[in-house]
């Protein structure tokens, strides 16, 4: 679809949208115009979703029952009102929002209208569609990774998310199916009634009423996904039910998110003042170039656009940079050479001058990091407590590291670094790296890109992933354990492609998940960061990332500390 096209659906939409809930000519709509970022959002499917993009839409049409505060990163309520917790810290009950209707987008009309079920009844969003949802997501058939984060914390759940283990691939149907059923019969998901819902872990931890908000943890229309399978999302099926309802979807082009009138409007979750939330898919200097040109009313800012940016008279005032909630990182596989070999691994970490690249290309004064752990999570230690823990900068010690090996093995192999294409700071950083590593006598790097959803497959397996990889990870969830166990305990998918088990780092991060005392917990912490980024160097962490932003005066917006944020909270004053 073109530029003129696509406006015309946008202004259609508005239209009928303002038609709709009565608003007449003379007042004009309160819309939100935003970049959600270039590519397609890959998922709104609550299951499969994983990433930020998809996250961030989700959270807004399918609120979980909790959620993280984004000022004070508290957990609080959403579609529980309140919860429950046993003496014991393993039983949470839940009490459910009464009659908060299923909703969906009236693509002819532009109405915001409640579903109803086939006798015309509205449909209510109830204990069983969270129960429904929190099933799916730890079904092996849906097979996602976050399912297996959600699985560990409800009795039963993590048989049931391993229940096909084992099974061939071409087991017949009715044996997978009698597998998965007889796993989900023993999973402690107990539906009180209506709207009461109650939860057993198997294990106390502070932070696991924030795992029962996440969004593979959110209700699900059941009705929807059993009759239309993985098309369910698509904007001309969708029903959701949470303060914003899905108006338009082009993929890849445009997404647009109407204000659902029949939100009932809570304390942590209001009634939007916004009317519609209209988001292109653009890469970072279209959206500044649209931005610039009025059409946009936040955008990031490319790192090279930094500078002028700050400096302009006007744009400076309308500029920002906020902590955000990511690690970035080198990570090693342990599995081929010359990774495999640990003073490999610390040198590469070593030869790296963190605050020379900050300074010399981000100029965004983020931090550089030595600990994996952001600082500002619950039990996260700090890597000025512990400066014996830290593999800090140290170009001499990675010349005698590398040269030690050198003179064991010979010349090393090749040594391939890979990172995502797409990124204008991405090959600046990749680059300055490989002058670094070449000056410790690692001067066969070679830098490759690949689109990120590539990546990530690549990435996935030791058996595909190349020595040197670049990512990050933002927190799901403000408790350091969402860090060191969610990523690197080797129960977790995600610790696949590093190619790394230690027991003893497992045991710390699982000794610390049910530890009461916070400075204990944070002290068994420090010694996983010990043996994660300085004895097994697995990782280099480089910095802490930060969010560089621009905002139009007439926007009033919080100052967020999470990856995602609550547009219900954001209010336009044109």
């Amino acid at each position: 679809m073109n530029k003129v096209s696509r406006l015309f659906t946008l202004v259609t939409i508005v239209a009928l949208f303002l038609a709709a809930i009565g608003i007449v000519s003379a007042q004009d709509p309160v819309v939100l115009n935003l970049n959600w970022g270039e590519g397609d959002v890959p998922f709104l499917d609550p299951s499969h979703s994983t990433d930020a993009s998809s996250i961030q839409i989700i959270t807004e049409i399918f609120p979980g029952l909790t959620r993280i505060n984004e000022l004070t990163l508290e957990v609080e309520p959403s579609m529980a009102s309140s919860w429950d917790i046993s003496e014991d810290g393993m039983t949470y009950t839940f009490h459910i929002i009464p009659e908060v209707a299923w909703v969906s987008y009236n693509l002819e009309t532009g109405e915001v209208t409640a579903a109803t079920d086939d006798a015309g009844n509205t449909r209510y969003v109830t204990a069983n569609d969270f129960k429904y949802g929190m099933l799916r997501s730890m079904d092996p058939r849906v097979g996602e990774y976050y399912g297996g984060i959600l699985s560990g914390w409800i009795q039963g759940g993590t048989e049931l998310y391993s229940a096909l283990d084992g099974m061939a691939e071409d087991a017949p149907e009715a044996d997978v199916t009698a597998a998965v059923d007889a796993a989900v019969a023993n999973v402690q998901i107990n539906v009180v009634d209506d709207y009461t819902l109650e939860i057993t872990s198997p294990k106390p931890a502070a932070f696991v009423s924030n795992i029962y908000g996440m969004w593979m943890s959110t209700a699900q229309p059941s009705w929807l996904v059993e009759e239309y399978g993985e098309t369910w999302t698509e904007p001309d099926v969708i029903q959701t039910y949470g303060p914003f309802a899905l108006a338009a979807w082009e993929h890849g082009a445009q997404l647009d998110l109407a204000k659902n009138p029949l939100w009932v409007g809570t304390e942590t979750i209001p009634a939007p003042s916004i009317d519609l939330i209209s988001g292109v898919m653009i890469d970072l200097d279209a959206g500044l170039a649209n931005y610039e040109a009025g059409t946009l009313d936040n955008s990031g800012v490319p790192r090279a656009q930094v500078d002028r940016v700050r400096t302009d008279p006007v744009l400076g005032q309308e500029f920002s940079i906020e902590a955000s909630s990511c690690t970035f990182y080198l990570g090693f596989n342990t599995t081929i050479a010359p990774t495999d070999d640990v003073r490999i691994r610390q040198a590469l970490g070593l030869a790296v001058d963190r605050q020379a690249i900050i300074d010399s290309i981000f100029k965004d004064g983020r931090l550089p990091a030595f600990f994996f752990t952001r600082p500002d999570l619950v039990a996260a230690p700090h890597q000025e407590d512990y400066p014996d823990d830290v593999l800090g900068y140290d170009p001499e010690r990675a010349t005698a590291l590398v040269d030690e090996v050198k003179a064991e093995k010979g010349e090393l192999a090749e040594i391939t670094f890979l990172i995502t294409s797409g990124s204008s700071t991405g090959p600046l950083v990749a680059e300055a790296m490989q002058q670094m590593w070449s000056a410790v006598g690692l001067d066969n790097v070679v830098i490759q890109e690949q689109e990120f959803a590539v990546f990530l497959e690549t990435t996935k397996s030791p058996t595909t992933n190349p020595p040197i990889h670049s990512l990050g990870w933002c927190l799901d969830y403000p408790d350091t354990n969402n860090f060191l166990y969610d990523v690197f305990d080797s129960a977790n998918k995600s610790n696949w492609g590093f190619g790394w088990t230690n027991d003893e780092f497992d045991a710390l991060v699982e000794q610390a998940q049910v530890e009461p005392d916070t400075a204990t917990r944070t002290d068994l912490y420090a010694q996983a960061e010990n043996i994660l980024v300085n004895q097994d160097a697995v990782i280099a962490p480089l910095y802490y990332g930060v969010a560089v932003q621009l905002t139009k005066p007439y926007v009033e917006r919080p100052q967020g500390r999470l990856a995602n944020t609550y547009y219900e909270f954001w209010k336009v004053n044109r």
